[in-house]
């Protein structure tokens, strides 16, 4: 074997070893996908976002550590819409697509003071995947000072439960938004 064929393969052998041992430097990207699974279907996985954009109340850009950019859904809850008509039957015992469109902005507004230009902390749901259909990141929005931003939206009247998704926290947010149908807050005060 000649001296450059056996530096050849030692050096083969070595990126091999390498990438094996795992000893091959992480992105934060592939940080991300790394669940912890110690709290039923919920990733523990403290990924920490700049909040670029608010695109509308349940709906955020975000910029990783890394320079990588995803547009993230809010999971579990749903403000009403700004862009498109609204369903009144979606959100229950009001009647009003305009009602509803006013809301929408309202909740805009509520999200651009809340988390525009915040960093935040986002958490995943193995229940509903990290993905939604229109290729959206799915995460649960914490605030710097661990408050989940999702059930602000519910608790003060913002937003309803997504109830078509299936999540984890399902009968959390649901007993918030009663309690804010109940205390009429926000969109539950028509």
């Amino acid at each position: 074997m000649t001296n450059s064929l056996l530096k050849l393969t030692i050096f083969t052998v070595c990126i091999i070893l390498a990438l094996v041992s795992g000893c091959t430097e992480t992105s934060s990207e592939d940080l991300q996908s790394l669940p912890d699974k110690s709290n039923n279907g919920i990733q523990k996985v403290n990924t920490t976002v700049k909040v670029t954009n608010i695109v509308d109340g349940d709906t955020i850009d975000v910029t990783f550590t890394n320079g990588s950019t995803e547009r993230v859904r809010l999971l579990g809850v749903d403000t009403p819409e700004t862009h498109v008509e609204n369903e009144p039957e979606e959100f229950e015992g009001i009647d009003s697509s305009d009602y509803l469109l006013e809301w929408g902005h309202k909740a805009t507004d509520y999200t651009q003071k809340h988390l525009h230009s915040e960093e935040v902390r986002l958490e995943y749901d193995d229940l509903s995947g990290k993905r939604g259909y229109y290729g959206r990141l799915l995460a649960y929005v914490y605030l710097q000072n661990e408050t989940m931003y999702n059930e602000m939206l519910l608790k003060n009247g913002y937003a309803r439960v997504y109830d078509e998704a299936e999540i984890e926290y399902m009968d959390r947010f649901l007993e918030i938004e009663g309690e804010a149908i109940e205390s009429n807050k926000g969109l539950w005060n028509n």
